[in-house]
């Protein structure tokens, strides 16, 4: 299974778009700091996430959030 995932900073008003095949990690990771993309924004909450097959599926919905919200 893979994930496509959505987080929320309160502190940075933002959203982070992503996809993984180890949710609870990836959430893990973003709030311990280690990604540094991520790591000024946190505490980051989990808003939405959508369970898929493949990984290409995660990415393909990934893009998909990012272009709808530009």
């Amino acid at each position: 299974m893979h994930y496509t995932y959505i987080l929320y900073s309160a502190i940075l008003t933002k959203y982070y778009v992503g996809h993984t095949s180890d949710l609870k990690e990836r959430e893990a990771r973003h709030n311990r700091g280690g990604i540094k993309f991520t790591s000024k924004g946190r505490p980051w909450l989990l808003v939405l996430t959508e369970k898929v097959e493949t990984k290409e599926q995660a990415q393909k919905c990934e893009l998909e959030i990012k272009i709808e919200n530009k």
